[in-house]
């Protein structure tokens, strides 16, 4: 059973004032002290000839410590400033409690969810444009290392899926492996990759996570040799969450991983790379900014709004280098973005 306060505001307000409650709530809405958040044209049920709220804005805060602390938030405090200029408004702040949710969120983002994504005759993406722009994103990435005078050799790649990536940088000589729970997947992977069914259970650079009181998943290690000119390639099955690293990589690729799981689980997500990854290695991260449209769920995925300042958040700037940044295409979910840090 998991408590949180609730913050409820319902009002009236012209089309501008939305629109400036609007920007100052996208400021707020990746705080890591907030279980969930949104801002939306108010239900029907809620408006009647007396109370005609036209929107609401709803945050879940995880604790009385992070609601206490959002109170002097000054990006909060400009919201409230600007609801108390609206035409009605109406507030309500409870504690409530949730059975489960946050536990919901684990299995349904890294098992259930994806598992059955992998179940449906389509998977929703394009193979054959995912091998163009992973060609592309490794021109752009050992143009940018060799600029910064490094060079890559033993790569990750987390909640792989079957991208083709893996083969990718096999091929060009790179030792790479692949973390993935997915079966299907998996199996799609190894096909790509000429891989036979060898499988080890002992000599994986992962070994299961200790003291969340949970039960880890057993580790598969599926192993491709490589061939004369080509690096080796592995893929490691099982639950990514539950894996604790005992061995660094100098690269780790992350297209559409990130980006992929629920806020709430950004912090363990990146606590693990970041053990991952050795010093002076790098990551190359490929990331949204929904925030370029007006009329953007910022909540909505995935793939989950991840602009660049949020990712420097999670990789913080006493930690992390940002080598480069680029704006790529923009797509229906927002604006792209390409991003390289170096781990100092």
């Amino acid at each position: 059973m998991s408590s949180f306060i609730r913050y409820i505001a319902l009002f009236k307000a012209s089309p501008e004032l939305v629109s400036e409650i609007k920007d100052a709530f996208k400021s707020i809405v990746d705080w890591s002290g907030l279980y969930r958040a949104s801002f939306e044209p108010a239900d029907p049920v809620l408006s009647s000839e007396n109370q005609d709220y036209n929107y609401s804005l709803l945050i879940d805060f995880r604790s009385d410590a992070a609601y206490a602390a959002f109170q002097q938030n000054k990006e909060f405090s400009g919201i409230i400033d600007k609801l108390k200029a609206a035409d009605k408004l109406a507030v309500v702040s409870t504690r409530l409690q949730a059975k489960t949710e946050e536990k919901q969120d684990v299995v349904d983002t890294s098992v259930d969810r994806w598992t059955s994504m992998w179940e449906a005759p389509e998977q929703g993406w394009n193979a054959e444009k995912a091998q163009q722009q992973h060609e592309k994103n490794y021109a752009y990435i050992m143009e940018q290392i060799k600029a910064d005078g490094g060079s890559i050799h033993d790569c990750y790649v987390p909640l792989c899926g079957d991208a083709p990536i893996v083969s990718y940088l096999s091929d060009k000589g790179h030792n790479v492996t692949g973390a993935e729970f997915v079966l299907k997947a998996v199996e799609s992977l190894l096909k790509s990759l000429g891989a036979g069914s060898a499988r080890q259970f002992a000599s994986s650079p992962y070994q299961p996570a200790e003291g969340d009181g949970k039960k880890s998943h057993p580790i598969i290690q599926h192993v491709s040799a490589g061939a004369a000119g080509r690096g080796s390639a592995r893929v490691l099955q099982g639950d990514f969450f539950s894996f604790s690293p005992s061995t660094v990589f100098d690269f780790i690729y992350d297209r559409g991983s990130l980006v992929a799981i629920t806020h709430d689980l950004r912090g363990k997500y990146t606590d693990i790379i970041k053990k991952a990854l050795k010093p002076g290695g790098y990551i190359f991260l490929e990331c949204v900014d929904r925030a370029v449209s007006p009329d953007a769920n910022l909540m909505a995925g995935p793939p989950h709004h991840l602009p660049l300042s949020v990712v420097q958040q999670l990789y913080p700037t006493d930690q992390f280098k940002l080598i480069h940044a680029q704006e790529t295409i923009p797509t229906r979910f927002g604006q792209m973005q390409r991003i390289i840090l170096k781990k100092l």
